[in-house]
């Protein structure tokens, strides 16, 4: 099995993407997931290409309707606030649920965003280049309501290959879906969790996602890991995470990351994403140092290789 080291959220903010272009050089991650109304997407994928040896095979497209502002700039669109901004993630899926976001308003903002990165990379890296591969902020796409329609729409957009969430590191998998969603309602079992109830039910959501997207063609790495990696980065954590129960089989492990450098608290900037806490958080220094070292140490070794974007392709 090759190993796939996905940084996410490329553009947020200079200081975090700063970090994963580093990790990206040194061979520490292997692709990004680029979101397409980040604070500094475009100035950064033109530094990567010029400073850090970023290819475009190492990009994919981090979809979001849930943080920031809408490229559409409709204030009309049933995604957005009076503000233009989208509505968070959980505020999303629940909009999704009562059917008050609208499948026109998702088509057409995720329309732009793809066009959007595809004229970035068009732009560096010349015509014949396009992004092919796609997650979501926050796990949206991994919603019932909107697996309805997406996959034939995303396919439409000329992307062939996307990440499934199913990790196998989440605790509750194991559990048939109708207790597993009574006891979620129960706080003695949430609190047993070692994970997030969130992070366990778009686990459970993306075995779904796995049968829908594969039957429209999409290819989709052999097995997934980083929701626990993310809550609670620590040696130990990486070491689990680099010893699926999946290692001796064939394909891609797909490892998501939330590495980079820590960005400060500035009250003086309007940027959307800048003074985040999630950014803020020492964790996503503290994830970047734990990878470092798993690199240095030989921890990768245990792989038949690396991989990107464009090798999951290859598997076709």
């Amino acid at each position: 099995m090759k190993l796939l080291l996905v940084a996410d959220d490329f553009g947020v903010n200079i200081h975090r993407t700063t970090g994963i272009l580093e990790a990206l050089q040194s061979n520490v991650v292997h692709s990004i997931s680029v979101l397409p109304n980040g604070e500094c997407t475009e100035y950064m994928l033109r530094k990567g290409a010029e400073d850090y040896g970023l290819k475009p095979t190492q990009i994919g497209v981090h979809l979001n309707i849930t943080e920031g502002p809408s490229l559409a700039r409709d204030l009309n669109s049933s995604l957005v606030d009076e503000n233009g901004f989208f509505l968070g993630k959980i505020a999303v899926r629940e909009k999704l649920f009562t059917g008050e976001i609208t499948r026109a308003d998702v088509e057409s903002e995720l329309n732009l965003q793809v066009q959007f990165l595809n004229s970035i990379i068009c732009g560096i890296w010349g015509n014949g280049h396009r992004v092919t591969h796609c997650d979501g902020h926050n796990h949206v796409y991994t919603a019932p309501e909107i697996l309805k329609y997406l996959p034939g729409f995303l396919y439409d957009l000329g992307l062939r290959s996307i990440r499934c969430p199913i990790d196998w590191e989440v605790e509750g998998l194991d559990i048939p879906v109708q207790e597993f969603e009574t006891l979620l309602r129960q706080n003695d079992f949430v609190e047993q969790m070692s994970g997030s109830p969130f992070h366990a039910r778009v686990s459970r959501e993306a075995v779904l996602l796995r049968t829908v997207f594969a039957s429209h063609g999409f290819v989709i790495p052999a097995s997934f890991s980083g929701l626990s990696m993310l809550l609670s980065p620590s040696p130990e954590m990486l070491s689990t995470t680099l010893s699926p129960p999946s290692l001796s089989s064939c394909g891609v492990y797909e490892v998501m990351t939330h590495i980079g450098h820590t960005a400060p608290l500035d009250p003086n900037t309007s940027a959307v994403f800048f003074n985040d806490w999630f950014s803020r958080s020492k964790n996503r220094d503290l994830e970047l140092e734990l990878w470092k070292s798993a690199y240095r140490d030989g921890l990768y070794s245990a792989f038949d290789g690396v991989a990107d974007f464009g090798d999951l392709l290859k598997q076709t």
